[in-house]
């Protein structure tokens, strides 16, 4: 009945269209514009193809009213109004609404939503890589309730896999790509006798070490090491530790520049917490710069077999819970220059 439904429209909108040049505001600019916009969806072909990439681009905070906000500042720095500007990620083909939630939160955090886009589950909110039999902070709850990752999923097919965030990257987004833990907030350690997980950023040095992480750029440098201005506290250095399995290691512009793209991993962290807003940008990588230079580096070491990359633009989320749209609006752009990054690196022929 759907299908039928479908095609029916479809005809119905073919036939209202050849009859627009008989109506009174056939010459109307808006009704011309309409008209063209309409042609040119039914013209196009759809991809049937095998996809050999998969690149998944969150913006963390993106509502509705952040994204109605972001275009119409887009647009004016472009020099418009703004209310027909379009953002990169509103051109692609296919849109939606999602509705989402946690099993204990109508009110969802990144934890949550995070596994649910990773694992395909919803669950608790404040745990990661976990179903919702988990009881937060309880370490002995984990054992028997793990997920596997669309960043496993990938490795077994034999695909390579990388992050990329604005955010730490032991924060609850990009770390639903290797981690399972039963408080997001385990980030440099684990409580004394939680023996049943190891801390988030042990564990994406441990994902880096199993082949499942080949890229890795965001903030969060403090929970690697236990030096001055680290958080550590089993003075583990984690940054050494991936240096010694061959990554390059990454913690500013110059550094940044200087990564070979040839498929050498990559371990990048800019700031000690979460990376600048762009507003604020000084001495290190663009989310757009990043997402090129993942899209590089997993590209040249998968071949043929594809890659699946996770990239978020974590602080405008942030920006929103401080009340501050300058930031939010310019982080957003970032977010949509990123969004145009990877599509123009890996745009389908029909596109």
């Amino acid at each position: 009945m759907k299908t039928t439904l479908a095609i029916s429209a479809l005809a119905l909108t073919a036939a209202v269209a050849a009859q627009a040049q008989d109506l009174a505001q056939a010459n109307n600019a808006w009704f011309v514009t309409a008209q063209e916009r309409l042609a040119a969806e039914l013209a196009k072909e759809v991809y049937t193809n095998t996809a050999l990439n998969v690149i998944l681009l969150i913006s963390d905070g993106n509502g509705v009213g952040t994204n109605y906000a972001s275009r119409l500042f887009a647009g004016q720095q472009e020099g418009g109004f703004g209310d027909e500007y379009v953002q990169p990620h509103e051109a692609f083909p296919n849109l939606a609404l999602v509705k989402t939630y946690n099993v204990n939160a109508q009110t969802p955090d990144s934890a949550g939503t995070g596994t649910a886009m990773m694992a395909g589950i919803k669950t608790k909110a404040g745990i990661i890589g976990v179903n919702e039999n988990v009881v937060r902070g309880d370490c002995a709850t984990l054992p028997g309730n793990t997920v596997a990752s669309i960043n496993e999923i990938m490795t077994e097919m034999g695909k390579e896999t990388g992050i990329v965030s604005t955010a730490r990257l032991t924060h609850a987004t990009p770390a639903s790509a290797y981690a399972k833990t039963v408080d997001r907030n385990f980030e440099a350690a684990v409580p004394e006798g939680c023996t049943e997980q190891k801390n988030i950023a042990t564990q994406l040095i441990d994902a880096m070490e199993a082949g499942i992480i080949d890229v890795a750029m965001g903030g969060g440098m403090r929970n690697f090491h236990a030096d001055e201005g680290g958080s550590r506290e089993d003075g583990v250095n984690l940054i050494e530790r991936a240096e010694g399995l061959g990554a390059h290691f990454a913690m500013d512009q110059a550094s940044f520049d200087a990564a070979p793209r040839d498929g050498t991993p990559i371990l990048g962290l800019f700031e000690a917490s979460h990376m600048m807003y762009e507003a604020d940008r000084a001495d290190e990588p663009s989310l757009a710069e990043m997402t090129g230079a993942a899209i590089e580096v997993l590209s040249a070491k998968a071949g043929e077999n594809g890659f699946f990359l996770q990239v978020e633009a974590g602080r405008v989320d942030h920006a929103n819970h401080a009340g501050n749209l300058a930031r939010v609006v310019r982080d957003q752009k970032a977010f949509a220059d990123a969004v145009a990054m990877a599509d123009e690196m890996t745009a389908m022929p029909t596109r």
